[in-house]
């Protein structure tokens, strides 16, 4: 019985802190809902500088989403962009792989030595990057409560020691400022803010007194944050309009850069359809030299063999003359690109009509 009673006080001394840890987490959450309430009470446009506020702040929330917004489209178009760099790249080494290399090594063996472009294909960079695009950064605007206070407290200050300048240089007497005045000192000096009402009385003068400098304040306080209010304001409209002209300019990249995507997509396309006629054309050059052997002038072989290899001489070079050429120079696809995508695609489709005997019309039916 004494261990059940002893069992029964620990579990109550239990569920009584838990009871009171409860009732702490209760508390501490209900005061920073109730802050949050301030918060939000304090920030209600029931007047026109808190809508003015409220009004820049959306407009900083707006310009925020614009940049956002486009970075992350062209972001992922980029990434788009890199992948398609990087499968030009493995289908050109496919190309080499297939049959391209194999082309350059048998034509060598027919007394073909160099192939124009071979160099410029294996030294030249398909896409020249641009510099970097400075990411544009939206800043917050604040209602600088603090700053208007201690603005308006400063410059109270100084209007207070204004006031008893004045006061002192109408009663002709000199205090010392590297000490506070005792009150005997301030006492005609105080006094004198009285007769601004014809009286001569040490209250009113003091009351007089306080009151013009907490006005001053007071009134400091009110114009540095209707100033404050409106410049944010300003500098929010400033912002969402360079955050919209930044739109704009990434719409543009982007789609330059969708453009050049198409362009290197066509382009894979090209290397796929270089590689089966190299692939083909090499095995057949290698047919030639396994059974006329090699030999140091073309003119040597035979007039149907001679004809093969200068075919195989002439893929070889549209394909190197392909490869030679950027495709994006300065930020977009190169001319010459786009001019040697045309040709390679004309003298292949060439190559089919001749082997099939069919006319290109026919092919697109």
């Amino acid at each position: 019985m004494g261990k059940r009673k002893a069992m029964k006080e620990i579990n109550e001394e239990e569920t009584e802190e838990l009871t009171q840890e409860n009732n702490r987490e209760v508390k501490d959450d209900t005061e920073e809902l109730l802050k949050d309430l301030d918060v939000y009470q304090d920030n209600f446009p029931k007047e026109k500088k808190v809508k003015k506020h409220l009004k820049a702040l959306k407009m900083v929330s707006e310009a925020k989403t614009l940049v956002e917004s486009a970075e992350e489209e062209m972001h992922s178009c980029q990434m788009l962009l890199e992948s398609d760099l990087d499968m030009f790249a493995e289908e050109k080494q496919k190309l080499y792989n297939n049959g391209l290399s194999a082309c350059l090594n048998v034509l060598k063996k027919v007394g073909i030595e160099t192939v124009k472009n071979e160099k410029e294909a294996t030294t030249c960079t398909v896409f020249e990057k641009e510099e970097a695009f400075d990411v544009m950064r939206v800043k917050s605007v604040t209602r600088s409560k603090f700053a208007s206070f201690v603005t308006s407290i400063t410059l109270g200050f100084g209007s207070a020691v204004a006031l008893a300048y004045v006061a002192t240089e109408k009663l002709g007497l000199t205090l010392d400022l590297t000490k506070v005045p005792s009150l005997e000192e301030a006492k005609p000096v105080l006094t004198w803010f009285s007769t601004w009402l014809n009286m001569d009385s040490f209250l009113v003068g003091s009351t007089i007194y306080g009151f013009t400098v907490l006005a001053v304040t007071y009134l400091i306080y009110k114009i540095s944050r209707f100033l404050r209010v409106n410049a944010n304001l300003h500098f929010a409209a400033k912002q969402l309009a360079e955050a919209e002209l930044y739109k704009e300019i990434r719409e543009d990249s982007k789609h330059k850069t969708e453009s050049i995507d198409v362009h290197i997509k066509k382009s894979i396309l090209m290397l796929e359809r270089f590689a089966v006629f190299c692939n083909e054309q090499q095995g057949r050059v290698a047919r030639i030299v396994f059974v006329e052997g090699e030999r140091d002038d073309i003119s040597m072989y035979n007039r149907r063999s001679i004809r093969e290899i200068k075919k195989t001489q002439v893929l070889v070079e549209h394909v190197l003359a392909f490869l030679a050429t950027p495709i994006v120079v300065d930020g977009r696809h190169s001319e010459d690109s786009i001019f040697f995508l045309d040709e390679s695609n004309k003298y292949i489709d060439q190559v089919i009509e001749k082997l099939y005997m069919v006319r290109r019309e026919d092919l697109a039916k």
